[in-house]
């Protein structure tokens, strides 16, 4: 922890039906209902209780009563199930909030396993703008749609993540592995992607425009489908510009160049493809 900052701690409410008491509410009771009403309503049709007597009609009642606290029982478990799932992504969010700004070792890691768990929740960050998460593996982590406007994710492992959508405005991505990430739809203008590997990420309908792309590894990406306005590709170093251009670069990237390393051009649109027909008889 950094000298100088002080743990906050986050108030937990205990609900009277936490503990064992909410457990065997939310699943064993249920399940012991739906026994019983299964037990009683196959020796009733076995054995013919179910009759038009007065013990039929009463047993009748009893398994419908059976029937009815099995399906309620189901109900109330599941919503609580959805309530402690919306509480616990509530409160990781929330906790994301508080660290966001620390940058010592146990806040990075901290605030990863945040962002996994609410992963294995099926959900997402929401707002680490201004995030320190520089060096952190976040490989594999769904991030799409969380705004990281000017979070510091330099050197960061995001392989394989999911950021389709997000807000990467001014973040810094310097030297950040990006490699097979999905990056579709994010506005990432302005954003420092130098040096950083992007080997097979999927940019369509990304926004990069006035972003550095400098010494970037861009082998196996499709670019003619993300906004490259302003993007820097190359800084003037005395030489040619074309000479200070990562290799894996495109040709049509190269020739759309300004004197400054700036893209300065509309990328080339798709040709649709042509669908064979029959040949005409001359």
């Amino acid at each position: 922890m950094e000298p100088g900052l002080t743990p906050i701690a986050i108030p937990q409410r205990r609900r009277p039906h936490d503990g064992w008491r909410g457990s065997f509410l939310a699943g064993a009771f249920p399940a012991l209902a739906g026994l019983a009403a299964l037990a009683l309503g196959g020796a009733g049709l076995r054995w013919g209780w179910f009759d038009t007597g007065a013990g039929g009609l009463l047993l009748l009642a009893l398994e419908g009563a059976l029937i009815n606290v099995t399906l309620l029982a189901a109900f109330l478990a599941l919503r609580e199930r959805l309530l402690r799932r919306r509480a616990l992504i509530a409160l990781y969010r929330r906790e994301l909030g508080y660290l966001r700004s620390w940058a010592s070792e146990e806040g990075l890691l901290r605030k990863v396993g945040l962002i996994r768990e609410l992963n294995a929740l099926g959900a997402a960050p929401l707002d680490l703008d201004q995030a320190i998460l520089r060096e952190t593996d976040l490989s594999g982590c769904d991030l799409r749609g969380t705004s990281l406007r000017g979070a510091d994710l330099r050197q960061a492992n995001l392989q394989g993540s999911l950021l389709d959508g997000a807000d990467l405005f001014g973040a810094d991505l310097t030297g950040a592995n990006l490699a097979l990430a999905s990056l579709a739809g994010a506005a990432a203008r302005g954003a420092n992607l130098d040096r950083a590997v992007l080997t097979k990420a999927r940019l369509q309908g990304a926004i990069l425009s006035r972003a550095s792309l400098v010494d970037a590894n861009l082998h196996g990406v499709d670019l003619r489908e993300t906004a490259l306005d302003r993007a820097r590709f190359a800084r003037r170093d005395g030489g040619a510009i074309g000479e200070s251009v990562h290799p894996s670069v495109d040709d049509w990237i190269r020739a759309r160049l300004d004197a400054k390393g700036c893209y300065a051009g509309e990328a080339p649109v798709t040709p649709a493809p042509r669908t064979p027909g029959k040949a005409k008889a001359g």
